[in-house]
C-alpha cells in the first residue's frame, strides 16, 4: 500500500465529561450528511482514533482527531503523555444544558495547561444547543476568557 500523501497535519485531542456530546460532534464532523440518530451514542470509556483528510487552500490536509472519553479519564495515567504529544488543538466540549458539565471545563483547561504547549490553541465548544433548558448562555463562555 503506498503511502497517503499529505501537505499537513494536525492532531486535535476531544475533551469534555462523561456525556457532553463528544462522540456525536466529532460524528457530525466527520459524517456530515449521515442522518443524526435518536438513539445516543455509546459511551467512550478510553481514547478513539478519527482520520479526516481535507483540501484546504488546495493542500491535503490530515485531521487526527482524538476523543478522549470523560467517563473514567485519569489525567495522572500512563498512556497521558502519548495521548497529548504533538497536539496542535484542543475542543473542550460542555453540555449547554448541564452546570456541571460548564463547571469543569476549568478543570480541563487546567490539564491542557499542564500537559501540552503553552501555544496550544482551545476551542470551548457548548453542545445540546436543541434542548429548551439551557444552563450556560454567551455570557458565562465568555467569561471563561479571564
Amino acid at each position: 500500500m503506498p503511502p497517503i500523501h499529505f501537505d499537513h497535519k494536525f492532531k486535535i485531542l476531544v475533551l469534555g465529561e462523561s456525556g457532553v456530546g463528544k462522540t456525536s460532534i466529532l460524528s457530525r464532523f466527520l459524517k456530515p450528511n449521515c442522518p443524526f440518530p435518536d438513539v445516543p451514542a455509546p459511551v467512550t470509556t478510553e481514547t478513539e482514533d478519527h482520520f479526516q483528510r481535507l483540501r484546504f487552500r488546495n493542500k491535503s490536509v490530515i485531521l487526527h482527531l482524538v476523543d478522549v472519553g470523560g467517563h473514567k479519564f485519569n489525567p495522572a495515567a500512563n498512556c497521558v503523555p502519548q495521548i497529548v504529544r504533538c497536539v496542535q488543538g484542543v475542543v473542550i466540549a460542555f453540555d449547554l444544558t448541564s452546570q456541571l458539565s460548564f463547571l469543569e471545563v476549568s478543570k480541563w483547561l487546567d490539564f491542557v495547561r499542564k500537559r501540552c504547549h503553552e501555544q496550544v490553541p482551545v476551542l470551548p465548544v457548548g453542545n445540546k444547543s436543541n434542548e429548551a433548558e439551557r444552563w450556560v448562555d454567551s455570557m458565562k463562555v465568555k467569561d471563561l476568557e479571564s
